[in-house]
């Protein structure tokens, strides 16, 4: 059964960091919107893609703790504690601060009328928060992968 789990949690980590480079993609197109038309269409591919999101910050723990429970993996040190430390508080950053920033500037877009973006939400999209905790979360992501690939003494 490990290696059916350990596939699905490789499977999951793959659909996560699709769902990371989509994020990443909308959030460097988003500033550079020179219509409402054109930021109304990143911010729906950004929030379409968090249903994929959600179901991989679901799936990766449970194909996770499935896979290393079957093969007697212990959990609370090295490796794999920190993998799981730095994975949680990812899904904590992007799920209490991006995800509802990104939701929020979807809903705004959606409300204003067409034409060029307005300078209250050119503001908004240069706040230098967002793009500092994105490019965060994927160092997390590219440390997690190396952890849980190169399983280091630690």
């Amino acid at each position: 059964m490990y290696e059916e789990l350990k596939v699905l949690h490789v499977l999951a980590v793959v659909l996560l960091g699709g769902t990371i480079t989509v994020d990443t993609l909308a959030g460097v197109l988003m500033p550079r919107a020179r219509s409402m038309a054109e930021l109304r269409a990143f911010t729906r591919m950004s929030k379409t893609n968090q249903y994929l999101g959600w179901a991989s910050i679901l799936l990766v723990p449970l194909f996770g703790y499935g896979a290393a429970a079957d093969a007697d993996l212990e959990l609370g040190s090295g490796w794999l504690l920190w993998g799981q430390v730095l994975f949680w508080v990812a899904v904590v950053i992007s799920q209490a601060v991006l995800t509802p920033g990104a939701l929020r500037l979807a809903r705004k877009a959606e409300s204003l009328p067409d034409g060029p973006v307005p300078d209250e939400v050119m503001r908004e999209l240069r706040n230098p928060v967002f793009p500092a905790l994105g490019g965060l979360l994927t160092i997390f992501f590219v440390v997690i992968v190396y952890l849980m690939v190169a399983k280091p003494d630690l």
